[in-house]
């Protein structure tokens, strides 16, 4: 959802973005999902991946977080490969591998 409010005068742009809820997170301490602070988490672990993963990746944290908010599907994609990675590897525990 994005949408105007006018703010002292001024029009400014709302829009619920990823980089909002670390905001909201980072300022009350607490996590926008109910859980100990799972966005930022997340955000920061994935970033970090990133990071490490691709010696060609140079973006800062709040390049990554502007990609993120444009592009919100790259984090259901980490989300769900890393859920496979974790089912597979509790799976193989399972078989005793």
């Amino acid at each position: 959802m994005e949408g105007k409010i006018l703010y002292k005068g001024k029009e400014l742009t709302v829009k619920n973005t990823f980089r909002a809820l670390l905001e909201y997170e980072n300022m009350t301490g607490k996590s926008a999902f109910d859980s100990s602070l799972v966005a930022d988490y997340t955000a920061k672990i994935f970033y970090c991946t990133l990071k490490v993963c691709n010696r060609d990746f140079t973006d800062s944290f709040d390049q990554f977080l502007d990609e993120l908010d444009n592009n919100p599907s790259m984090l259901k994609t980490y989300s769900e490969q890393q859920a496979q990675q974790k089912s597979g590897s509790l799976k193989k525990k399972a078989e005793g591998v």
